[in-house]
């Protein structure tokens, strides 16, 4: 990471060689909201000789999650962001599939998907991960207007366009997020440029000067807000960022059933905390 605590695709090229086999990457940081150019991170890793593989868990409930946009190798995620239950998923291409060695009895056959799915699924995230992707169908067909065009075609149309509306209306509130924050004199951790917030989705991690970020979250949570604070799960990011551990930032996170009212009620009590 850079002094403005981003992950730059050209800091990745000199680290690259003939001996390199994957790189892991993040599509969107959980605690700073940044997200990486991957499809970028691909094609230097692909030139290398290496593979790609992506967690998409905090970017999949703010856009569209697309292989083939991104030229990953393999994709993992949870369902437990995106509205559905605690399930991960793998996707990756059928090829590497064939080949990736996966621990299995010697009864279960070396193929894709059996190889890695082996035993019996919980059925109940099984549901739950249908019904999210349902939601986000229906939302998409919800958006059909005579200026949207014809109703999707498709579920995946129907999801794209879900999803881009998602990604518009949510970076409204991002700016407006980042407004709430200036004016109360919150330290933004990440892109905090309210022209550049096509770089980031709405998750905010900030500090209040001289405010314990506990006492924070303990007076939002009086006034009906929910956000937290800690290290994130990301000790060392807090460490780069020459934080406690035992502290660390709040973090407010948005969604597209977020509002500007929701926003400004937060930037009210934010305001309050800050005098």
């Amino acid at each position: 990471m850079r002094e403005d605590n981003n992950l730059h695709v050209e800091d990745l090229a000199p680290l690259l060689t003939s001996k390199t086999r994957l790189v892991a990457c993040t599509v969107a940081s959980h605690a700073l909201g940044s997200i990486v150019d991957v499809a970028a991170v691909a094609r230097l890793a692909h030139a290398a000789g290496a593979e790609v593989a992506l967690d998409c868990v905090h970017y999949s409930p703010h856009a569209l999650i697309d292989v083939q946009a991104f030229d990953c190798d393999y994709l993992v995620c949870s369902g437990y962001k995106v509205f559905a239950p605690h399930m991960g998923f793998l996707w990756g291409r059928l090829e590497l599939l064939y080949t990736l060695p996966t621990f299995r009895e010697d009864f279960i056959p070396d193929v894709p998907p059996g190889k890695i799915e082996a035993g019996t699924f919980i059925y109940e995230n099984v549901a739950g991960m249908g019904a999210a992707v349902a939601y986000l169908e229906a939302l998409g067909k919800s958006l059909v207007t005579e200026q949207d065009g014809p109703e999707p075609a498709s579920r995946r149309d129907a999801l794209v366009r879900a999803m881009a509306a998602i990604r518009d209306y949510e970076a409204t509130l991002s700016s407006e997020m980042l407004k709430v924050l200036a004016a109360a004199g919150a330290v933004v951790y990440g892109i905090d440029n309210p022209a550049r917030v096509a770089e980031r989705v709405p998750t905010f991690c900030f500090n209040l000067p001289n405010i314990l970020p506990a006492l924070i979250t303990e007076t939002m949570s009086d006034h009906g807000i929910a956000i937290r604070d800690g290290h994130m799960y990301a000790p060392r990011l807090m460490n780069h960022l020459g934080l406690a551990l035992d502290t660390g930032v709040n973090r407010a996170s948005i969604l597209h059933y977020n509002t500007l009212e929701e926003i400004h009620e937060f930037g009210k009590v934010l305001g309050d905390l800050s005098l």
